[in-house]
């Protein structure tokens, strides 16, 4: 088959674990802070909110001008330094005398380099692997970095926090792991050596969505050869495209149910009052993992779905994840800690493939070179919603508890649900065949003497 996952010395596996410990060491600093810090009275419920708050803009930002640096500094410049920042300010969190400002500036700066660490990872797999047969299954597989690293921050972090008993002593080590991996990558990873395809071969004539021949060149005939120029009104091609702006709403009204890993802590202590920090973080943790099965299972599904069941697939995932929303909204006393981790498994299952899977294979197809700039801008919008969410989930707590703030996530996800509905209707309607910046030009032979 050619390379595998295991070639570009162990670039894939590299690729992988920068943004898996992304997610863990950011877990385990969240529920340190938030089943750590506030308990200890090194902050307030509201302090801790506006950390949360602060965090959010901070990945806002990353992600507008993330993609752009990823773009100009390059995939692997960009990714070291998201690890040794990121890194430093967990350390720098868990030294000296806390407060509530000092949390906030490092918390913010932690958040804002992690923001380019996706598009960088994106740019480098793209480097990698686009030449490659499976690149959209890799792709795929690499999503599930994300959550499993979250599930292991959640259970990681809560084992440590119960098990040392001083939450800053735990985001210290968190932040020494995370640059002791940014060193590694900064050592050992090599783009050169991926998977390349070659240049100046004859024109790809499957379908990129179903891979079924559009045209069999006949039999002894030579296959002519095609270059790519960028398009001069490429811009222009791309803002006005529906699809885009489809895709991108609906990827960020999913944002905050995906950073609803961030209120696990405290929506379960205030649910199931019952359990210890260890449970919590467990429980906790159940909620990422299940975007692992979701992701692999939407990945195998991919090739085999028709524009029409496509569109019932995806669309339905979401529905169960809002019908789960608001079984999570029940009372609390109401709910019991089986009933609780199974309609947390069931919300992830229900729209991670929607935010993973066709987002990703969008962005890969239509961005041309600007993969990290669009891969930036994807959650961009998200974390600005998540901006205000966690302004306001304060105020609706004190309305209506935890049940009002569930129902306010389920409507993003029904929104999201319409949007991604459109995208589909409008894709099976005129599938992207290539980038809006990009163009195929016929190389001109010359001819034998």
């Amino acid at each position: 088959m050619g390379n595998s996952l295991s070639t570009a010395n162990g670039g894939w596996r590299l690729i992988y674990a920068s943004y898996f410990s992304g997610m863990l060491t950011k877990n385990t600093a969240n529920l340190s802070l938030a089943l750590g810090a506030v308990p200890s009275g090194a902050l307030t419920s509201a302090a801790y909110a506006n950390v949360l708050s602060a965090g959010s803009l901070a990945y806002t930002l990353g992600k507008l001008f993330g993609g752009s640096f990823a773009d100009w500094c390059g995939g692997k410049n960009t990714m070291v330094l998201s690890h040794l920042i990121m890194g430093l300010s967990y350390i720098g969190m868990s030294t000296g005398k806390p407060s509530p400002k000092k949390l906030t500036v490092l918390w913010f700066m932690s958040r804002l380099v992690h923001a380019a660490l996706w598009p960088s990872c994106s740019i480098l797999h793209k480097q990698l692997f686009m030449g490659h047969e499976r690149f959209k299954s890799f792709a795929a597989l690499l999503s599930t970095s994300s959550r499993l690293g979250a599930f292991a921050g959640s259970t990681v972090g809560g084992f440590l926090l119960a098990r040392l008993g001083v939450w800053n002593r735990v985001i210290g080590l968190a932040g020494m792991y995370y640059v002791g991996i940014g060193v590694l990558i900064a050592t050992t990873l090599k783009p050169e050596n991926g998977y390349k395809k070659m240049l100046g071969q004859a024109k790809d004539t499957r379908h990129p969505e179903t891979q079924e021949t559009l045209e069999t060149p006949e039999e002894g005939k030579e296959q002519e050869e095609y270059t790519i120029e960028l398009r001069p009104d490429g811009w222009r091609r791309a803002l006005s495209d529906p699809k885009l702006w489809l895709v991108l709403i609906g990827n960020s009204l999913t944002t905050p149910t995906f950073e609803l890993v961030s209120l696990l802590p405290q929506y379960l202590s205030d649910t199931v009052p019952s359990l210890t920090t260890s449970q919590v973080g467990s429980l906790g943790s159940l909620f990422p993992l299940m975007a692992v099965p979701a992701v692999l299972t939407g990945a195998w599904l991919e090739p085999q779905l028709t524009p029409t069941t496509r569109m019932l697939y995806y669309v339905g995932g979401e529905l169960l994840t809002l019908l789960s929303l608001r079984g999570l909204a029940g009372k609390p006393g109401t709910l019991s800690p089986t009933k609780v981790g199974a309609l947390l498994m069931m919300t992830m299952y229900g729209f991670a493939p929607v935010m993973y899977i066709p987002p990703g294979a969008f962005i890969a197809k239509f961005a041309g070179p600007y993969t990290g700039s669009f891969s930036g801008c994807m959650d961009m919008g998200g974390n600005l919603l998540m901006v205000l969410f966690y302004r306001w989930i304060p105020t609706l707590k004190e309305r209506g508890g935890w049940p009002l703030v569930l129902k306010v996530y389920s409507g993003t996800i029904l929104l999201s649900l319409c949007s991604f509905a459109g995208y589909f209707y409008l894709e099976r309607q005129d599938p992207l065949l290539e980038s809006p910046f990009e163009r195929r030009v016929k190389v001109e032979k010359k001819k034998k003497q």
